[in-house]
């Protein structure tokens, strides 16, 4: 998993920091410099985690008695162990285990995007904690984590995003997707009961599920968040759908089948979790593939087009790398890109994979 770090003074940039994690460390690398400005390793050398998530919150200095923003970065995965951290003073500043049963693990974490303190944390079997994490106090980097609510859902969760324009979590599940209403009013107070919403899409021909819905492995809030983009697994197209209309034709009965918009060409892969990614300013959707290609999609372009179906705008092929194993696996057809994320404008697509490359592409000046 990988993610760009947020500005902390523009939420809508970011900077030319990205933080990528797999088995039991965190890397955290300037793009631009190519440097590694910060590592860290859990303390469980059998840990493996499996998703990130930054936030710019209030970063008090009790003994300067000043207050600043500045960048956390939230890690979890196998072992149910979530890991705070203060990367630009490499600081582990919170470590939690939660007792789950041994097969469930934190498959996702989110941070609400409206109020920068507050993180959604998704269990593989279905439960969605919310907590708040307060401020972090400097100098003991202290920090509480209180929970707020538990969300349940009948359903394995993937992996998560947030609609700024909706105001809402999303989840891919096994079974479609989740969304949950996270109105600061109603987050902030503990009693309140969340308002969730279910989609299914249409199956496709050639596809075999034993009910309604389907295995959705990545969503991706795109123009906002008004619009969504998710995968099916094996359906070899990505479905673009106006949450906000999802919504409504719920009504009162919390679900609805929804008609994607545009339905854009992508790989006939039978390979599982590659995630989507893009950024609101370049207009860019991407995602990787089995072979160690990137589909990139124009969404300008694809907007500007009355016609439903559409092919990918150009694919970034596997790059001749001097690493053997990687080059050793994609002629065996099995280098899978993991991750894809833009940044804010566009300069600069990173990738990770099963083989624990990091791969950044940097834009051309025309």
């Amino acid at each position: 998993m990988c993610a760009f770090e947020p500005h902390p003074d523009f939420p809508e940039k970011t900077t030319d920091v990205i933080a990528t994690c797999g088995s039991n460390s965190v890397c955290v690398i300037n793009v631009k410099t190519q440097n590694v400005v910060a590592k860290h390793y859990s303390k469980q050398a059998k840990e493996d985690f499996y998703s990130l998530s930054w936030s710019s919150i209030f970063i008090k200095d009790d003994l300067n008695k000043t207050k600043k923003k500045g960048n956390v970065l939230a890690v979890a995965g196998l072992n149910c162990v979530l890991h705070i951290l203060y990367p630009s003073r490499q600081v582990c500043c919170l470590e939690q285990k939660f007792k789950k049963s041994s097969s469930v693990s934190i498959s996702s974490v989110q941070f609400h995007p409206l109020s920068t303190s507050i993180l959604c944390g998704a269990f593989s079997s279905g439960e969605v904690y919310i907590w708040d994490l307060g401020e972090l106090s400097l100098p003991n980097y202290d920090m509480k984590l209180s929970h707020l609510h538990t969300l349940s859902l009948q359903s394995e969760i993937f992996n998560m995003s947030f609609s700024r324009h909706c105001v809402c979590l999303l989840a891919a599940t096994d079974n479609g997707v989740a969304a949950w209403s996270l109105e600061l009013k109603d987050v902030n107070d503990a009693k309140c009961k969340i308002k969730a919403w279910k989609f299914n899409f249409p199956t496709m021909s050639g596809t075999h599920h034993s009910h309604d819905g389907q295995l959705v492995d990545s969503v991706e809030p795109i123009k906002n968040g008004k619009i969504v983009a998710s995968k099916c697994a094996l359906y070899g197209s990505i479905y673009l759908w106006d949450l906000e209309e999802a919504i409504d034709h719920c009504g009162d009965r919390g679900h609805t089948k929804v008609q994607p918009a545009h339905i854009l060409d992508y790989s006939k892969t039978d390979n599982y979790f590659m995630s989507l990614g893009s950024s609101l300013l370049s207009g860019l959707l991407a995602c990787g593939d089995d072979l160690g290609n990137i589909w990139l999609y124009d969404l300008k372009e694809v907007f500007s087009q009355s016609l439903k179906k559409q092919e990918q705008s150009a694919v970034i092929p596997w790059p001749d790398v001097d690493d053997k194993s990687s080059q050793w696996m994609v002629e065996l057809n099995e280098v899978v890109i993991n991750k894809v994320v833009v940044s804010y404008n566009g300069s600069y697509i990173v990738a990770v994979t099963n083989t624990n490359l990091i791969c950044v592409w940097k834009k051309e000046r025309a």
